[in-house]
Order: C-alpha cells, then sequence, then structure tokens
C-alpha cells in the first residue's frame, strides 16, 4: 500500500490560521473475501473494508487512533474518495480534535474506553512547526446482516511510520516563557493522620502542591510577615532570614544569590528532609535546625521558574510570596529515663552496600579473661540499621564494670567490617550510666543532668566536662552517646546514653572542687531540655526535669573497709529488695511443682499500661520457663480493665511461644462469664488464670505427611472468683515481706548483720553472694505464702471455663528448620480434628504469628509433600518446589497435589489466583467469584472478564507480574519504569495495555526474550513458565 504526504499546509478558511495535513494511501481493489472465509455469503454477510489512521506526537509509545473510515462524518479525520468506489485511493485530512471522536473511535472497537481522548493527547488543534507521526492499518469486517454479533474482523499489519513536520504559521504564537508561574498558595503546615499539625517545640513540617513542572521553590524565614511582592533588600537583614540561610542553604547548589531552594525533580540533594510524592505532586519539607521553642516565626514560599537544565532565568520569573505565621510549642522535655543498670558498650559503623539488615552482621567481643573472640547472641546484643541506609548501631549488654573489651563486627561469614580494642566499660565504683529518649540535638540545644547523693539536700547541675565524650555518626563530639534503637528508628527522636564520672563537690569552708562519684552511694539522677534561641542568643528555654530515677555505685573493697560494715550490707539488701518490688509480678509456689507461675500487680500493671506509651505491654517469662513445660499466668481484672480501656495488648512471652492478647480479647464489662461470676454472692474480685501447657505428641494424630516443628501449645483460660480483693492481697504481702516483728525482710536482715563473713580480698564478692542467697530465700518463701492465699481465697462455686474469645488473640511460634510449607494447625477445645489456620498467618523474624478465636491446641507442621510428581530433571523444578515451600499452589492448580503437571497450558484465573496467593488475600477474598476476585485484586485492567475462562498469555502475565511488583515496593505501577531500553524485536505485537509491563518485566529478567530477540506477547503460558516468572519476582523483592 501506498502511504505517502498528499499535502501540508495552512487553513484560513474559519477566520482562525490553522495547520492541516493532507495524507494519501491506496485502496485495496477487487479484494477476493473467499480467501478471507469459507463461508462466503453476500446474501447474509455484508463485507467491508476499512482503513484506521493512526498518530502520535513521538515513536516510543503506543499510537492512538483518530480517524477510521468506518465514520465518514462526525470525525476529526476527513476522509476523500473512501466512499467513491471509482477512486483508486483515499486523502486524510487532519487538523483539529475533540473529545467526541474519541467516543466514536470506542464504538468502533478501536479503543476500550475514553479516558483518553485525542484532544487531551495532542490539543485541539495541529501545532506550526511540530512532528507528527502517522501508520495506516487496514480492517476488514465480516457481519451478519441480522446478527451483529456475528462479525468477524481481520487486520493488517501497520504501514511504516510516516513524519511530517508542520509548516510555520506567519504569525508565532506568543512566547510564555517569562509568564509568572502559578504561586503555592495551598502553602501550609503539615498534619498526621489523626489531623494534629507536625508542630514540635524544635520543628515544622509544610506541605504544598506542585502545579507545574518548570518551577522550583524558595522559602524563606522571617521574623514577620513577608509582603506578597517583597523583594530581597527587604528582608535580608532580618535576623531569622540569616540564621535560616546558615543552616539551609546548601553551599554547593551552584546558584550565586544566597537563598534556600527546593527543587522537586531532585528533593534529595537539599539540606533538611525534602519529600515530594509524584503520585500526587504534593512536597513536604521539615525544618528542624535553628527553632527556638514557643515563638512566633512567619514562613514565605515563593515559586521560581527554571529552564530544561534547572537553572533560573535570566531575568527571573516567580511568582508572589505566600507567607504563614508559625508559633513552635514549648520545649519537650526527655522521656522515659533510665538508669543503664550492669554495663554495656556502644559502638557504631558504616557500610555502603545496599540491601543490607541488621541480621547481616555478627558482634564478636573478648573479654579480660577469654582466650579468644565469642559471638554474641541476639539476646546478649543489639543491632538497628540507619534511616540514613548505612549507618548500624550496636550494643553489647551484660558485660562486666571496670574492664576492657576488644569488639569487632562480622558481615557475612568473614568479612570484617569494624574493630575496635580495649573498649573500657564504666568504672561501677565511680561511674553511673542514664539513658533517655530526646529530640535530635543541634548547635543551639543540648541536655542538662542534675545529680544528688542520698542524704543531701541540693541537686547539683552538671557540666559537659562531668561526662564521657562520644564521636556522633557526623564525627562530632558529644557529652552522649547518641543511637537509634527499634524503639526510636520509626520516630524523629533518638536514644542518649550519658556516663557520669564526676560532680561538683562543696568542701568545708565553701571550696566547690570536681570529684569523682563516690563508692558504696545511692544517687539520685534527673535530665531536662535546653533550648537557645539562634537569634537571640540570651534567650534561653528549659524543659522541666524528667526523673529523678535512683541508682547505687557499687562497693569497692577500699571504700568497705572505711565504711561501717553494717550500713553497707543493709544498703545492699534494701537495694535488692527495691528491685523485687519494682518488678510487674510476683513468682508463685517456686520449686512446689512444674510450673513457671506468675500473678501480675493488678494496681501496678493497671497504671504502667495507662501511663506508659506503646501498642503492647510484655510480661517475660523465657527465664523461667527454661526446661519446664507449664506456664500459669494470674491477671487481676484490674489488668483487664486497663487494656480495655487504655486499648493496650498484653504479650505474654514464654518457651518457644508469645502470646498476645488485644485490647478486647477479654472485654471485662461485656464477657458474659465475668459478668456472670461478678454476681454471685461473695465474689469480690476476679483473676483471669492462664494455663500454658507444652507437649510434643499428638492426639488425634496429625496427618502422614505432615511433619511437627514446634511444641505443641495448649491454651487453657478460666475465671476465678476471690473472697478478698487484689488491694487486700497486695496488702497482705507486703506485710510478709514488711512486718517489723515477723516480716521476711526484717527476719533475712538480721541474719545477714549477724553474718561474719571474714575481711580482706574476697568479701564484698562474699556479701553479695549471701545477700542474694537471702534474696532467693525471700521470694521463694513469699511465692508460697502468695500460693496459699491465692488456694483460701478462691471460691470453689465461682470458677468458669472461658473458651471463646472476644477478639481473636494472638499467637507467634518459633519453630525448627524443616523442608515443606509451613502451616499453624489448631485443635480448639470442642472439636475432634485438627484444622489448618489459612487466615491472617504471617511469617516472622521469629516464627509464624496467627490469630486464635478459642482456647485449645495449636502448632507449627511442615507438610513434606505439598505438591505431587515432578519430571525429573525439569527446567523449573527448582522454582516450583522453592514457591511451594512457602505457599501453598493447591489453592491455585487443580491436582497439583497429585502431580505438578508442569507443561499443562495455565489459565488466566490460575493467573488470578496465584496472585491472590502471594500477596496473601486468599482468606480476605473467601467466597468471591473468580471475576469479582479479579476486579477486586485491581487486575481487570488487563485481565478482562472473557479472558479469565482462557489460556494466560506471555503479555498477561508481565502485566500482573508488574502489578505485583507494584504491591511488594509499595508504589504505583505507572511509576516504575525500566532502567533501559531494551530492543524487542517483535514488539508490535505487544497490544498498547501491555507494552509497559513487557518492557519493565523484561528489564529486570523476570521475563525474557527468546533466541531472536522475541517477546511472543500471545503465546501460552505453561504452570512452570507462570511458577517460574512469580519465583524470580519474589526473589528479587525478598518475599522468596
Amino acid at each position: 500500500m501506498s502511504f505517502e504526504l498528499d499535502a501540508n499546509s495552512k487553513d484560513t478558511t474559519t477566520g482562525t490560521l490553522l495547520n492541516y495535513i493532507d495524507l494519501r494511501f491506496d485502496k485495496i481493489m477487487n479484494l477476493d473475501w473467499r480467501n478471507y472465509t469459507s463461508n462466503y455469503n453476500e446474501g447474509d454477510y455484508s463485507y467491508n473494508i476499512y482503513y484506521d489512521l493512526y498518530m502520535n506526537s513521538r515513536t516510543d509509545t503506543g499510537f492512538f487512533p483518530i480517524g477510521t473510515t468506518q465514520v465518514l462524518t462526525d470525525g476529526d479525520v476527513g476522509f476523500t474518495g473512501a466512499d467513491d468506489n471509482q477512486s483508486t485511493s483515499i486523502r486524510a485530512r487532519i487538523s483539529t480534535f475533540t473529545a467526541q471522536s474519541t467516543d466514536k473511535m470506542v464504538e468502533c472497537g478501536l479503543l476500550l474506553d475514553n479516558s483518553r481522548t485525542a484532544e487531551t493527547m495532542f490539543g485541539t488543534n495541529l501545532l506550526p512547526n511540530t512532528t507528527y507521526y502517522f501508520k495506516i492499518r487496514t480492517r476488514l469486517v465480516i457481519q451478519h446482516k441480522t446478527d451483529p454479533t456475528n462479525k468477524t474482523v481481520l487486520q493488517s499489519i501497520d504501514t511504516a511510520i510516516l513524519p511530517v513536520t508542520t509548516i510555520l504559521l506567519d504569525v508565532t504564537p506568543p512566547d510564555d516563557s517569562m509568564r509568572k508561574p502559578l504561586a503555592p498558595t495551598d502553602f501550609q503546615i503539615a498534619v498526621d493522620e489523626g489531623q494534629n499539625q507536625l508542630l514540635t517545640g524544635s520543628s515544622v513540617t509544610f506541605t504544598w502542591l506542585r502545579q507545574e513542572q518548570d518551577v522550583i521553590y524558595q522559602l524563606i524565614r522571617t521574623a514577620g510577615k513577608t509582603n506578597p511582592t517583597a523583594e530581597l533588600s527587604e528582608y535580608v537583614d532580618d535576623p531569622e532570614y540569616q540564621s535560616f540561610l546558615q543552616a539551609y542553604d546548601e553551599p554547593s547548589d551552584g546558584v550565586v544569590n544566597d537563598a534556600v531552594y527546593l527543587d522537586p525533580a531532585d528533593p534529595t540533594t537539599h539540606l533538611g528532609e525534602f519529600v515530594y510524592d509524584s503520585a500526587t505532586d504534593i512536597c513536604t519539607y521539615r525544618v528542624n535546625m535553628r527553632m527556638f521553642s514557643n515563638k512566633l516565626y512567619y514562613f514565605a514560599l515563593k515559586a521560581v521558574k527554571v529552564d530544561a537544565n534547572r537553572d533560573l532565568l535570566d531575568p527571573s520569573s516567580e511568582s508572589v510570596w505566600v507567607s504563614i505565621p508559625v508559633t513552635t510549642s514549648l520545649i519537650e522535655a526527655p522521656v522515659s529515663l533510665e538508669v543503664v543498670l550492669g554495663a554495656e558498650l556502644g559502638f557504631f559503623w558504616t557500610d555502603i552496600t545496599p540491601g543490607l539488615t541488621a541480621e547481616d552482621y555478627q558482634i564478636y567481643v573478648k573479654g579480660p579473661s577469654d582466650g579468644d573472640f565469642k559471638p554474641m547472641t541476639r539476646s546478649q546484643c543489639t543491632i538497628v540499621k540507619d534511616n540514613d541506609g548505612k549507618t548500624y548501631y550496636g550494643r553489647v549488654k551484660g558485660l562486666k564494670t571496670n574492664s576492657y573489651y576488644d569488639v569487632r563486627v562480622v558481615k557475612g561469614t568473614n568479612t570484617l567490617i569494624y574493630e575496635k580494642t580495649a573498649m573500657q566499660t564504666r568504672d561501677g565504683y565511680h561511674e553511673l550510666e542514664v539513658k533517655w529518649i530526646g529530640k535530635p540535638l543541634d548547635d543551639y540545644s543540648r541536655y542538662e543532668i542534675a545529680i544528688m547523693a542520698e542524704g543531701e539536700s541540693d541537686y547539683t547541675l552538671l557540666s559537659s566536662a562531668d561526662l564521657a565524650y562520644y564521636s556522633d555518626k557526623g564525627g562530632t563530639a558529644q557529652p552522649y552517646y547518641i543511637e537509634e534503637t527499634a524503639r526510636t528508628i520509626n520516630s524523629d527522636s533518638l536514644y542518649y546514653h550519658a556516663r557520669i564520672q564526676s560532680a561538683n563537690v562543696t568542701l568545708p569552708g565553701g571550696l566547690v572542687t570536681k570529684q569523682p562519684l563516690r563508692a558504696n552511694v545511692k544517687y539520685y539522677i534527673k535530665v531536662r531540655s535546653v533550648k537557645i534561641d539562634p537569634t537571640e542568643v540570651d534567650f534561653i528555654a528549659y524543659s522541666k526535669f524528667v526523673g529523678p530515677v535512683n541508682t547505687r555505685t557499687e562497693f569497692n573493697q577500699e571504700d568497705y573497709d572505711e565504711t561501717d560494715r553494717s550500713e553497707q550490707q543493709e544498703a545492699i539488701f534494701l537495694d535488692k529488695m527495691e528491685a523485687l518490688e519494682k518488678g510487674y509480678y510476683w513468682r508463685v509456689a517456686i520449686g512446689k511443682n512444674q510450673t513457671t507461675s506468675i500473678l501480675l500487680k493488678g494496681e501496678r500493671v493497671a497504671d504502667a499500661m495507662r501511663n506508659t506509651s506503646g501498642e503492647a505491654f510484655t510480661v517475660d517469662l523465657t527465664d523461667f520457663a527454661i526446661n519446664l513445660d507449664t506456664d500459669e499466668i494470674y491477671l487481676p481484672i484490674d489488668v483487664i480493665r486497663a487494656m480495655n480501656s487504655s486499648n493496650r495488648s498484653l504479650i505474654i512471652r514464654t518457651a518457644g511461644a508469645e502470646l498476645m492478647l488485644r485490647p478486647a480479647t477479654l472485654n471485662a464489662s461485656s464477657n458474659e462469664q465475668i459478668k456472670e461470676l461478678y454476681s454471685r454472692h461473695g465474689v469480690k474480685d476476679l483473676y483471669v488464670k492462664l494455663l500454658i501447657e507444652r507437649s510434643r505428641s499428638a492426639a488425634p494424630a496429625f496427618a502422614s505427611n505432615h511433619l511437627r516443628i514446634s511444641d505443641i501449645n495448649d491454651l487453657s483460660i478460666q475465671a476465678l472468683g476471690l473472697s478478698q480483693t487484689d488491694k487486700a492481697m497486695a496488702e497482705l504481702f507486703h506485710d510478709k515481706l514488711y512486718n517489723e516483728e515477723t516480716g521476711l525482710v526484717s527476719q533475712k536482715l538480721n541474719m545477714l548483720q549477724n553474718a561474719y563473713v571474714g575481711s580482706g580480698t574476697g568479701t564484698l564478692e562474699v556479701i553479695n553472694k549471701y545477700t542474694q542467697s537471702l534474696m532467693d530465700m525471700i521470694e521463694k518463701e513469699l511465692s508460697l505464702y502468695i500460693d496459699s492465699t491465692l488456694k483460701s481465697s478462691r471460691l470453689a462455686n465461682a470458677v468458669r471455663d472461658i473458651q471463646e474469645f472476644d477478639v481473636p488473640m494472638s499467637a507467634n511460634l518459633s519453630h525448627s528448620a524443616a523442608e515443606g510449607l509451613k502451616v499453624p494447625y489448631t485443635l480448639y477445645d470442642g472439636t475432634k480434628s485438627w484444622q489448618r489456620v489459612s487466615s491472617n498467618v504471617v511469617e516472622t523474624s521469629s516464627g509464624i504469628r496467627f490469630d486464635l478465636i478459642k482456647t485449645g491446641k495449636f502448632v507449627i507442621l511442615a507438610a513434606q509433600s505439598s505438591i505431587g510428581s515432578i519430571p525429573s530433571g525439569h527446567w523449573a523444578e527448582s522454582h516450583i518446589r522453592g514457591l511451594a515451600s512457602k505457599y501453598d499452589l493447591g489453592e491455585v492448580f487443580t491436582g497439583i497435589q497429585t502431580s505438578v503437571m508442569p507443561d499443562n497450558v495455565a489459565s488466566c484465573s490460575e493467573l488470578v489466583l496465584l496472585f491472590e496467593l502471594v500477596t496473601g488475600k486468599t482468606a480476605e477474598n473467601s467466597g468471591l467469584s473468580i471475576r469479582q476476585k479479579n476486579a477486586k485484586l485491581g487486575l481487570d485492567g488487563f485481565i478482562y472478564p472473557n479472558k479469565l475462562v482462557k489460556s494466560a498469555q506471555r503479555q498477561d502475565t508481565a502485566a500482573v507480574l508488574l502489578k505485583l511488583l507494584s504491591v511488594k515496593r509499595g508504589v504505583s505501577m505507572d511509576s516504575l519504569r525500566p532502567g533501559g531500553r531494551g530492543m524487542i524485536r517483535d514488539d508490535r505485537s505487544i497490544s498498547d495495555e501491555y507494552y509497559q509491563p513487557v518492557l519493565m518485566i523484561v528489564d529486570i529478567k523476570v521475563m525474557e526474550l527468546d533466541e531472536l530477540g522475541n517477546f511472543n506477547p500471545t503465546r501460552q503460558m505453561t504452570r512452570a513458565e507462570l511458577i517460574a516468572a512469580f519465583s524470580k519476582l519474589l526473589k528479587l523483592t525478598g518475599d522468596l
């Protein structure tokens, strides 16, 4: 077919000067329709030849239909000669575009919908001096005259692309390069999900909408409101403006005049936290340097136009200023002040290798008595990765004071990444360490620590000279060690550790001298935040002190010899008693049976739940549950009420399991068993008893092809009515401890003070050991007393079994390594067979987490043969077994448990079900038809409903894989672009809606081209090919 340019000119007939293009192409003459149909019948069928014209302004994306000879009237393209049987060619004129013409294209089947129109793609008319590209496609339509649905459509291949550059019109369009950009009138303080402003005493976060692509933004801070048309000279001497420039003007931005510019096209190069969301065009910028608490500032933003290289125009083109007031809040006090007991070492290292996590590193420590380095377990150390992606914070706990340690960090198996020798732990005799959570510091903020020894009347304010110095990750020396922890990593706070080495002491006569802390002395410590106004340095703000916390320096032999032995022994003893009472539970019946039994301290735990942060309150029994198979936990009803009212969960951590009672798992006000017990005569209070028993034999037995890889946990719960209140029993326990005549404390303290331990070297160690043995005796005797009190207070007629939960509780079971699909199973009370848990199952770093709706038994099993036979040596065997080890492919492929049949053709329905399986939506979509699932999963944009019963093609698979990649990475499909421009030989065979997914999936090597460079988009996918493609992508996302 000849396809050529016929005319390229301008049209003045309408009164408006417009470009037009005339294209000419040959008709197909004397077509023998018998070559295209086996049932040629002019009486029953109509036979039509249509020519479809496609256009684009570039060649690397899909072309758009702008006209067809099927529509000769009311279309954008005027065809001449199409309905003239004597004409051997057709001329098509292109000039203007309307949205209505696109509706005609949809009616003719050339477009799926009118979401895109020629007008939105190319404007209302052809532009002058612009290159457009055209091609023609011939369409043969055979349609029954009385049954329009009986239709056959045959299409030719496209003609070669014909480029045409429109002529330059007489009148050059006005240059809008100096048009003022749109002002960011929506510039405001950002809010969080609860609509609370992101504003503190030292930071503020702004947000605005990017309305144009060819602009950057300039931000200033001033003491007064900025006039919309203000020039630099009007605010250049403003002290707040200068302070802001000193903090945020990037010296390497290449801009001659001092200013803070923010470019959404490159948000990572700016000082501060600038984020641009390309999906919504929302910009956010956080200012957290040189801000003073409780102060009014004015921030102003304007848009500044740039050229194609993102450089400022000369002369400049700017919008007006949009100025808003910002009043910072009061200074924030530090939180979570604690004493660091024992000795710890903190350190950090840098590794820029991408994709690594804390799990890729191992810490080794060599102590003073060690011959070689020893690996630290996760209970002995922590590793946290900073959000900067390269800094890792390590901390080793449980070390000896007054000792030197060598530390190594190894990446992988043998790559040494960090080493430091002779790291010294704190001097336990003369140094103390505290830690707290606080906001990041700058040159105008700090923390102040005050300390007071027991018996003194006033606190002494410490200076930085009293503290040990450390380098932070930026290389700055600080009087605190600063690190990220699991608690702070997702916030704008940091953990601060301060090692106190000395304090000012006033000697007789008023002389003040700096001295080390004294041994054997109890100290009280508190901390506050200090902020200096960057522009008015005489203005200083102080937060309230947090604390005090208290601790005691260790005894050493020299100080012991100089201090009264009796007072020292009593101090040690009482400190240990204080530590015992600070706990959140009492041990019950220690050594009486093979059970770990505890009673939560009702009022103390309830207060902690109401007045501390965090979503869950954890009770850890792992230290006691070693070699014991039964745990017994008593929960006062006040704890249940506190969970309900404060929306806090309770986590019980024991051997191989972690159980979480959600805030409403047991509802104290609506649970029928609890309400009924309270109504009974004589019931003054309630306890809820949780009994957890671990076993290794199953009755009934598991299926023969399933292997147990965790303990079988059996959970039962009872509500117990009591004849006295929890508060009354707490008073009994206190009297048991502190009764002046019969109390355990006075008894054991007398034993300690009357014991002779000698003198000289080793005396202190003997005292400590003896004191600890007395403490163990107190705890055991008290536990037996608590046990007898519980038994005597329990009412026999006020016990109720609780088998169903108001809200499901959560179980997290650890398991041993094993081949096969790892699945939780339950045997609920009242049922006779093990049932698989299929909903809300999540693999965690420590095991598998799932929900429990009733009491009973639960376990993790590994299915040894979740799939059937695979032909020996099949190329996809490793992919199939790998995917089957994590996902139950029987949910997708019928009969796969008996035989995989890898070379069977996969259907589009199976493609949808496999996507549903690996995204964890199977349980959520239970009961939906395959059409409903396809729509809910968002796949109906490329897996049309009528394709669900057909075989899956390679281009279908590529589109679903790209959707899976976007789900796993949490981004939109449109934002995923290939890294390079690969050559696909048969790219014209790829449908437009699949073109971008195919390019992306081929680029990341999840699907490949054949040896000729063809993708073969319409070729059917086999089961093996489908599974292999999903396996490759899930390995890429780290899910397999």
